[in-house]
C-alpha cells in the first residue's frame, strides 16, 4: 500500500501527458479530483481495527533484504 500512496502523492503533481502516462501504467481509473480522497478510504480501512484477534495487518516505510538468504 506504501508504494501506491508515494505513486498517487508523485501522480497529484503529474500533469499533462505525464499525468495520462501514470494513470495508464497504474491503472488509476478515477478522476484526480477522487482519486486521492478513495485512497485515503482505503487506507483507513485497511489499516482500521476489526476486532478480530486472528488478523493484524501491519505497514512498513523500509525493507532490508540479506544478499545470501534463500
Amino acid at each position: 500500500m506504501r508504494i501506491t500512496t508515494a505513486f498517487s502523492m508523485v501522480y497529484a503533481g503529474a500533469r499533462n501527458r505525464t499525468a495520462e502516462q501514470m494513470a495508464t501504467t497504474l491503472h488509476y481509473t478515477l478522476p484526480i479530483t477522487t482519486h486521492h480522497a478513495a485512497l485515503n478510504a482505503l487506507d483507513q480501512r485497511l489499516n482500521a481495527p476489526t476486532g478480530d484477534a486472528g488478523f493484524q495487518m501491519e505497514t512498513t516505510n523500509g525493507m532490508w533484504l540479506q544478499r545470501d538468504a534463500a
